[in-house]
C-alpha cells in the first residue's frame, strides 16, 4: 500500500473543497450572482460554474456587437481579452462617461454603469449622438497600450489605461509630484537608460486616472526593438559598467 505525500494530500484536499464550492446551484439569472451593492455573493466566490457563466455572458455580449472594425483599437483589444478577477466580482465593471455644458454654461458630468462591454458599446454609440465626447471607461481594470500604438502617440499625449484611448493629460491642480524611474535617452551609451526623476502628477480629464498608475507608467515609457538571431532563446543582458573597488 502506497502512502500519499503531503503535496498529494494538500492537492486532494483542495479538489475536495473546490467540489463542495461548485456544488452550490446557480441561480436562474447571472444578475442574481451579485448582492444589492453589486458585489459577487460570498457563496459564489471561487465558484467554477459561476465564473464560467460570467465569462460566457461577457463573451457573447461582445460577439453580438456589430461593426467591430469601426471601434477604437483599445476597445477592440478589450473585446478579445477575458475578464480578470476584479472584473468578475463586480456587477458593473464598465461605464460610459461624458461631459457637457448646460444652458447656463455649467459643466455637467454624466455616467452610466454597464454590466458588459457589449452593453457599454451599445450605450456609448447612443449617447455619443448627444455628447460627442462620450467615452467607455473600464472601472476595475487598466488595459495596456495596444502594440500598434506603441511609440506612435504625438507629444504630450498619453495612453489612458481606463479610457482605453490616447488622452491629453492635465497637470494635477494641486501641483503634486512623485519620484519614479523614467527611460531617458543616453547619447554616451546610445540607448535608453533608467534614471530616477521627480515629476508632476498628470490626471486624465475624463476618468481621473493619474500618472502614478503602474499600467500608465509601463504603457507610456519609450519602447525599444531588440533583434535576435535565429535560434536565440534568451536575451543577453545589456553591458553595465562596473566600478573598480579601491584597495582598503
Amino acid at each position: 500500500m502506497t502512502t500519499k505525500t503531503s503535496e498529494q494530500l494538500a492537492r486532494d484536499r483542495h479538489y475536495a473543497i473546490q467540489r463542495i464550492r461548485d456544488s452550490v446551484p446557480l441561480p436562474a439569472r447571472v444578475g442574481d450572482l451579485y448582492d444589492g451593492n453589486g458585489r459577487l455573493r460570498t457563496e459564489f466566490m471561487e465558484h467554477g460554474p459561476a465564473e464560467r457563466a460570467i465569462q460566457k455572458l461577457h463573451r457573447r455580449a461582445g460577439e453580438a456587437v456589430p461593426n467591430q472594425d469601426a471601434l477604437p483599437v483599445g476597445i477592440q483589444q478589450a473585446l478579445h481579452l477575458p475578464l480578470i478577477w476584479v472584473q468578475i466580482v463586480s456587477r458593473y465593471p464598465w461605464k460610459v462617461m461624458w461631459v457637457r455644458h448646460d444652458s447656463t454654461g455649467r459643466v455637467r458630468r454624466g455616467e452610466l454603469k454597464c454590466t458588459t462591454l457589449g452593453g457599454a458599446i451599445y450605450e456609448w454609440r447612443r449617447i455619443r449622438k448627444l455628447a460627442p465626447n462620450a467615452t467607455i471607461v473600464s472601472r476595475a481594470r487598466g488595459y495596456h497600450i495596444p502594440p500598434e500604438l506603441r511609440g506612435e502617440l504625438p507629444p504630450r499625449w498619453y495612453w489612458c489605461p481606463h479610457c482605453m484611448k490616447p488622452r491629453r493629460y492635465q497637470r494635477d491642480p494641486d501641483n503634486r509630484t512623485f519620484t519614479t524611474n523614467k527611460k531617458v535617452w543616453s547619447d554616451t551609451k546610445g540607448r535608453f537608460v533608467w534614471v530616477e526623476r521627480k515629476v508632476y502628477i498628470l490626471v486624465c480629464p475624463m476618468c481621473h486616472n493619474n500618472s502614478r498608475d503602474p499600467i500608465f507608467r509601463m504603457s507610456n515609457q519609450p519602447w525599444e526593438t531588440r533583434r535576435f538571431k535565429q535560434g536565440v532563446r534568451r536575451a543577453k543582458p545589456r553591458q553595465r559598467t562596473r566600478r573598480k573597488r579601491g584597495k582598503s
